[in-house]
């Protein structure tokens, strides 16, 4: 399986949109746009990366192209052959190694997507999850007296687990079914 893949099954988890029994607030939206946010998903954001990292690869080409030109124009003035020159051959490398692709790229920007949303999202809630080694913290300090510091302190708090005390569905025939615990 693709990191790719992997972050749309990580998103598709996070919206819950594979739960039709949620069924009121939000959930009730993310069911009636289940076709256009799996759209987007599957077919749509991987385009959008590739499209992006495609254009920001095209402008760096073009930019070495010309300095490349500049280096060869350089070269020939002085009556050197420019095929000799150190950075004309270096710049003829750069271009041809990004001019291969953007795969690996790809492959950076979905895995760092990924690693962000896991961060922060276990099992139906949004949590700080420690990055740090055993129960230390990692505590931003500038000199201050006195730090106030919180381990979650950049976040804030969503309940969205599998265990709701309220809520309902509609039938077929009309009727609208409600449990309460």
């Amino acid at each position: 399986m693709s990191k790719y893949d992997d972050l749309v099954k990580k998103l598709q988890e996070i919206f819950q949109i594979d739960r039709p029994e949620l069924d009121f607030g939000v959930y009730r939206i993310l069911n009636a746009r289940v076709g256009e946010i799996n759209d987007y998903l599957e077919n749509r954001l991987n385009a959008k990366v590739v499209e992006s990292l495609t254009s920001a690869g095209n402008a760096n080409i073009e930019e070495m192209k010309r300095e490349l030109i500049d280096a060869e124009k350089n070269a020939s003035s002085l009556g050197m052959n420019p095929d000799n020159v150190p950075k004309v051959t270096e710049l003829k490398k750069k271009i041809a190694e990004n001019s291969v692709g953007t795969s690996e790229y790809e492959n950076a920007v979905f895995t760092h997507l990924l690693t962000f949303f896991s961060r922060y999202y276990d099992q139906g809630d949004f949590i700080s999850q420690r990055r740090y080694k055993g129960d230390t913290y990692a505590i931003p300090y500038a000199g201050e007296e006195v730090v106030l510091h919180w381990a979650n302190k950049d976040q804030y708090y969503t309940k969205s687990g599998e265990n709701f005390s309220n809520f309902g569905f509609k039938l077929d025939d009309g009727r609208t079914v409600r449990f309460r615990l």
